[in-house]
């Protein structure tokens, strides 16, 4: 009777070490699941990290537009205010307003100009080395008109 106690309390502890061993193996393979995770996460992380740099740097350089484009409009300001006082002083007072704003109206379409002839180039394939040394602009400027154009096109370039 004993040998049967303890050939039943053998085969007992078989089964409990391979059910240990299963619930081990089980474990594992959680464990891995969770390492690839881990890292997933982190490669998101990353990317939203890279992401958030690229709105940082596009904010930065739109402000710097920005802050161009009211410097130029207080030129302006200035310019009329030129004006007014030489149109007091100045007998040929139409001739003066008609040169002042050729050169506004000039100012304005040579930046229309040279942004409608960066697209055309870029559309043409040409890099945008390429439309820099065309253009006699920096490639910066280039890229930065580009991208601003990018998103108002929406990708039709």
């Amino acid at each position: 009777m004993t040998v049967i106690l303890n050939v039943v309390g053998v085969i007992f502890i078989l089964i409990a070490l391979i059910l240990i061993n299963k619930m081990s193996n089980n474990e594992k393979e959680i464990y891995e699941s969770i390492i690839m995770m881990h890292k997933d996460i982190k490669y998101y992380s990353a990317t939203v990290e890279n992401i958030m740099n690229d709105f940082e740097e596009l904010i930065d350089t739109s402000l710097a537009k920005l802050s161009v484009l009211e410097k130029k409009e207080l030129n302006k300001a200035v310019s009329i205010t030129e004006v007014e006082t030489n149109l007091n002083k100045s007998e040929n007072k139409e001739a003066i307003i008609s040169d002042q704003i050729g050169k506004t109206k000039n100012d304005e379409m040579n930046s229309n100009n040279i942004s409608r002839s960066i697209i055309q180039l870029k559309k043409e394939g040409l890099s945008t080395e390429e439309i820099a040394k065309k253009l006699n602009k920096s490639v910066r400027e280039i890229e930065i008109i580009l991208k601003i154009w990018s998103k108002v096109y929406k990708g039709d370039m």
